[in-house]
């Protein structure tokens, strides 16, 4: 877990996946990527008619709020002593994510809801998960510290998708105190056994 991007926005969430990013960083040894993204979408304005339209007043808020974002993000990272850098994108969040997390060993995100209201964050967990390969850390909002050292719990069915989250999960495990595999079955589902999962941990 050496390069740890981490998604910058000012939502009720920016505080926890900070200290889970902090806390990778410093079990690791790593860098954190930090990564802003404005929606090209807050640059446009609507009429009562349905016009859509760019004010560049509206452009300079956006611009200097963002830039403050950085400014402060950036005021953070300097005293806590890990490798950082920032990167400021336009565009939409999820797929801009995407492409950022190709060279990534894990992306932090919140854990967001399907509708946000006011400052909750956006459910970007979900859908960058099913497009990348990398591990997705999907933080709880309201989260006070992330043990990157704690017990680690791994849902475990013995699929393929199962088999590629543990091994792309191993140098997170590696740190864990414990590890439990846990297996829920249906009645009328397959057994897929965790003797496998706990070999290949056990090596």
């Amino acid at each position: 877990m050496k390069t740890i991007l981490l998604y910058v926005h000012d939502d009720a969430g920016a505080e926890a996946r900070l200290q889970a990013a902090l806390a990778l960083a410093r079990a690791h040894s790593g860098h954190i990527a930090c990564l802003q993204v404005t929606p090209l979408d807050v640059y446009v304005a609507t009429d009562i008619f349905g016009g859509a339209f760019v004010m560049p007043s509206l452009i300079d808020k956006v611009n200097e709020h963002a830039r403050k974002l950085r400014a402060d993000t950036e005021a953070r990272l300097v005293g806590e002593g890990v490798s950082w850098s920032f990167e400021h994108c336009d565009g939409p969040p999820a797929p801009v994510i995407v492409s950022r997390a190709s060279l990534a060993d894990v992306v932090v995100l919140s854990r967001g809801i399907r509708m946000p209201k006011g400052n909750e964050p956006e459910p970007l967990a979900g859908e960058v998960a099913l497009h990348v390969s990398t591990p997705v850390l999907a933080v709880p909002p309201g989260d006070k510290g992330f043990d990157a050292c704690g017990t680690a719990v791994v849902a475990w069915n013995g699929s393929v998708e199962a088999a590629n989250a543990l091994k792309a999960a191993l140098p997170m495990l590696r740190q864990a105190n414990a590890i439990k595999l846990v297996t829920i079955r249906e009645d009328d589902e397959l057994t897929f056994p965790a003797t496998d999962g706990c070999e290949y941990l056990a090596r």
